[in-house]
């Protein structure tokens, strides 16, 4: 058994304990807890300590309506303290929620509330209020502009866009100190950058606060391209400046949603990636050869005789932070065109370049063009040439395989990709009879590249994965193990089926590496094989299990059609079962809100019909309520 022979002891206790719960303890631990309220299935969490929010929905909450606007169509705030179990609506009907410390804020929306919160005489807008307790009780902070984004917690601060106001020397961008929780502060602008009067916000990571600017609104050429045709021209700031200022990249992104990769250490900021249009940054050809930069080895020999002549692809660039912010340092061009992830490996930078971006270059040499191959390069400083690795045996495709890493990932210092074997043009590598498996496959680079390791655990096997995402805290690699290419029946004891049983499931894993191995511990239950929702917090594992494809009737219900979800300690291999929870696409076993210090409580929706319990008691089945547990 490739599960057993990865593993630890803890394992097998888990392995066989899955059907039990716990011992009695008078612990908060993993009690689970039942709002009164019902939400919508993509309800926003946000969480800071022991606090909770979501928006509760009107319609399936009993038909209440909780804004006292004549109508039950609203979604409305509700704020929960996990310590004391009380639960409060702020009857105010809103699109976002936020916890910056014990302050509660929210994104009211006057249409469906009926109210207008700015006092500009309409209805019409979307407000930023402070919650202060009581029902229909708030501070207006800002007014939020149209398409600007909903407000995010950073560096102890909540950041948001209002409207920027004179002096030109401050942006749209403002912030919220804990300390002065009704106090905006407008972000100041760089010297790089002369308007930033209606940015959008994008997000923020690793202590990064991330914005798109467009020319067509600020009327300025912001990179330097003699237009004022672009729209998504990045600025970024660091979250933990004492005055912080938002500083022009001089970049145009494909669009505010294209990804932007940030590595931070104990001293902040370290590097940001992302990518760059050709077609907005005056229809530049950033990945030919002759780009500026690029040393005489960048062309890969597979390449010689293909060219890419087109300025149509989003190219990966990076900034060395400190040199960008001390010395104005330009971003740096890579050469490598990406497409939905670009991650920041220790010094490397890594994307998935489509082959026809790449002038149709059949870089893995399987005699096509349309392959997606995981490609890095050194981040070197400005006056070092370019030279991406360029070996045609380590070129090898991947798989955008569900979870939100597209099949590849930045993991405890090493690059971590879902390798397409059917891409490939490999017969069966893993030897299962299939050459369309995933497999999971590992990277430290190097400056000449690196070969990547295939073989995993001490049993020296193949992993298959058919979903992966990395943890919140980043502390394990969390994959839905595939038994396809284990080559045997993993949950064979809670199916009963022996020898007989199927292969077709996915198992639960937490993976770490120990040394230069990568190491599978897991559960043997069967999760949703393409949406498994695996995530750890603070030693425990959390997994959203298939009954269907478990062949067992894990809540009791008299069925095997549901979605439960369980927990298991991770170094003494005991689980729980938290519950039934719903089919929600994309939603985490266990949702910490974004927590900024780490998870204290977390979050799951529960659908009754699933459970067959009116949980919330409005007299029907039909509603998602949502659970929540504490940690201690």
């Amino acid at each position: 058994s490739l599960l057993r022979t990865t593993t630890s002891a803890a394992l097998l206790a888990t392995t066989f304990l899955a059907c039990g719960g716990g011992g009695e303890d008078s612990s908060e631990a993993f009690v689970v807890r039942t709002s009164d309220f019902a939400a919508g299935a993509t309800t926003p969490f946000a969480a800071d300590g022991y606090q909770f929010a979501f928006l509760a929905n009107e319609a399936t909450s009993g038909a209440q309506d909780l804004n006292n606007d004549g109508d039950t169509l609203d979604d409305v705030a509700v704020f929960v303290d996990a310590r004391t179990r009380v639960e409060k609506s702020t009857g105010i009907a809103a699109r976002a929620v936020a916890l910056l410390g014990d302050e509660p804020y929210l994104v009211a929306v006057e249409a469906a509330d009926g109210v207008d919160w700015n006092k500009d005489g309409d209805e019409l807008d979307s407000v930023l209020v402070r919650w202060d307790g009581l029902p229909r009780v708030a501070t207006d902070i800002a007014t939020l502009p149209a398409g600007s984004g909903d407000p995010v917690v950073s560096g102890n601060r909540l950041w948001f866009v209002g409207a920027a106001t004179a002096p030109l020397t401050v942006s749209g961008l403002h912030y919220i100190e804990e300390l002065s929780p009704k106090a905006a502060i407008a972000v100041g602008l760089a010297p790089n950058l002369p308007a930033a009067t209606q940015p959008i916000l994008a997000g923020a990571k690793s202590g990064c606060v991330h914005v798109s600017l467009s020319e067509v609104s600020e009327a300025q050429d912001l990179n330097n391209d003699l237009d004022t045709l672009d729209t998504s021209v990045l600025a970024l700031v660091d979250a933990g400046e004492d005055t912080p200022l938002l500083r022009n990249s001089l970049c145009a992104m494909p669009s505010a949603a294209a990804p932007v990769a940030v590595r931070a250490d104990s001293a902040g900021i370290v590097e940001v990636a992302f990518l760059v249009s050709e077609a907005d940054q005056g229809a530049t050809n950033f990945n030919v050869s002759s780009a500026a930069g690029l040393g005489s080895a960048w062309q890969e020999d597979q390449c010689a005789t293909t060219t890419d002549a087109d300025t149509l692809d989003a190219v990966v660039h990076y900034l060395r932070w400190s040199s960008f912010v001390d010395s104005a340092e330009a971003a740096r061009n890579t050469g490598l065109p990406g497409d939905a992830v670009v991650v920041l490996v220790d010094g490397y930078v890594a994307t998935d370049c489509d082959e026809a971006a790449h002038g149709g270059c059949d870089l893995n040499g399987d005699a096509d063009a349309t392959d997606t191959i995981a490609r890095w390069t050194q981040i070197v400083a400005p006056a070092t040439a370019m030279d991406p690795h360029s070996t045609e045996a380590n070129m090898h495709p991947v798989r955008a395989i569900p979870g939100g890493t597209h099949g590849i990932v930045a993991f405890d210092g090493r690059l971590v990709i879902a390798y397409d074997e059917a891409s490939d043009g490999e017969p069966d590598i893993d030897g299962n009879g299939s050459d369309n498996d995933a497999l999971v496959a590992w990277l430290d680079p190097t400056p000449t590249g690196g070969a990547f390791t295939f073989l995993h655990g001490v049993g020296n096997a193949e992993v298959g994965v058919s979903w992966m995402a990395l943890s919140p805290g980043a502390e394990r690699l969390c994959v839905a193990l595939t038994e396809a290419v284990a080559g045997e029946v993993i949950n064979d004891l809670p199916e009963q089926e022996g020898s007989g049983g199927d292969r077709l499931d996915s198992i639960p894993t937490f993976a770490y590496f120990s040394g230069s191995s990568l190491i599978f511990p897991g559960v043997a239950i069967a999760v949703r094989a393409t949406d498994a929702g695996i995530t750890t917090a603070r030693g425990s594992g959390f997994y959203r299990v298939d009954e269907a494809a478990d062949s067992f009737d894990w809540n009791g219900d008299g069925d095997q059609t549901d979605v439960v979800v369980r927990q298991t300690n991770l170094s003494l291999g005991s689980s729980l079962g938290l519950g039934t929870g719903s089919a929600v696409a994309g939603a985490s076993a266990a949702n910490y809100g974004g927590s900024p210090n780490g998870p204290s409580v977390a979050m799951f929706l529960t659908d009754e019909a699933m459970a067959g319990v009116d949980l919330n008691n409005d007299g029907d089945q039909a509603d998602k309520i949502v659970r929540w547990f504490r940690f201690d």
